[in-house]
This record gives C-alpha cells, structure tokens and sequence, in this order.
C-alpha cells in the first residue's frame, strides 16, 4: 500500500510532467508558425499525390515490399503540415506500413515508424481524434502539424510491409523552404566598373 507522502510525491512529479509538456509545446516555441506580423523570405509548396494528367486518380498505390517516395527536396526549409489517407483492406496496415524520413542526406532515416503510430494510432486502428499538434478525422484523414526544419535536403518515403498491396494512398506534404543567404560580396555593391577601348 502507498501511504500519503509516496501519492503526493507522484502526484507532483506529474503536475511538473504536464506542466512542463504544457510550456515546450512545439507551436509556441520560435519557428512553429510564422509570425504574421511580419514579412515573410519563405516560398510555400506542397508535394501530393494529385494526378498530374489532370484526371481524378489523386492516389498512389503500393505493392508489397516496394518504397513510394512522397516528399525528395532540397534547399532550407520546414514541413508545416503532412496529411494522408489510406485505403488499404490489410488488418492493421497501420502498424505495416512504415513512415520514414531522413534529414540532411542522411544514409539512415532520423524517422522510422509504423504510420499509425506516427499519427497518434498505436493500436493500429482508426479513431477520431485530435490535439495542437496531431489530428485523425473522419474518412481515416492523419494529419500532422509539427513543424520539421532542414538544412539542406527533406525526404520522406512510405514503404508497405504488409502481404497485401496498398489500395490506395493519398498525401500532401506542405512545406516552406527559405531563400538561402548569400554572404557579403566586396565585389557586388558600392563598385565602379570601367572598360578600356
């Protein structure tokens, strides 16, 4: 049994265990969303599984065993915002298929996880849910809003490891890359050219 002093030791530990993941909270800290107050130096894109002949087949599939790369960028910048939809007959192909993303060309991803868990699923099955920074909503749309900087490269790849191709898979992956900074140049202001005949 716990006597008095042990429960208010626990309990205190956890107020400063909420508390504490109350103020790190990833939206608040510098670089989770851009001030709008300010001008912005960021360009906005969006990798997506859209159809890019124009027709309405927005979705890739994915057999067994086989990588579907949804995000490869270069340059700067920050994913804002990852939101995908699967469709896939496979029992607990949240758990089968493997979100991974590598950083700065990295040889081995600085992410490696079950998709579901990813999105907050770890039971491998759908349910409605949200919070700041994670969502599941209705038709089985996982939403992410952590904010993910790069110095240099971004990738993001989906592999199935389930026994059963993937029906279909949707995604957009809204990212910003920032203007790289060019140094200071004696040569590129406050010079005189002169030619000889």
């Amino acid at each position: 049994q716990f006597d008095e002093e042990t429960m208010m030791m626990r309990f205190g530990a956890l107020f400063l265990l909420a508390a504490g993941s109350v103020v790190m909270s990833p939206a608040q800290m510098p670089g989770g969303q851009p001030d709008v107050t300010q001008q912005q130096t960021y360009t906005l894109h969006r990798a997506s599984s859209a159809d890019s002949t124009g027709r309405n087949a927005d979705f890739k599939t994915v057999p067994p065993g086989a990588t579907v790369t949804v995000l490869d960028t270069d340059g700067p910048g920050v994913i804002s915002h990852i939101w995908f939809t699967i469709n896939d007959q496979e029992p607990y192909h949240l758990k089968r298929i493997v979100l991974r993303i590598y950083w700065d060309g990295e040889a081995t991803p600085s992410v490696e996880t079950p998709i579901g868990d990813f999105f907050g699923l770890g039971l491998g099955t759908y349910n409605n849910w949200k919070s700041e920074m994670l969502s599941v909503g209705s038709v089985k749309a996982m939403n992410s809003y952590f904010p993910m900087p790069s110095r240099h490269h971004a990738r993001i790849t989906v592999t199935n490891e389930g026994k059963r191709p993937l029906g279909s898979m949707s995604y957009n992956v809204d990212y910003r890359t920032e203007a790289p900074t060019l140094p200071a140049s004696p040569s590129s202001s406050n010079t005189k050219t002169s030619s000889s005949p």
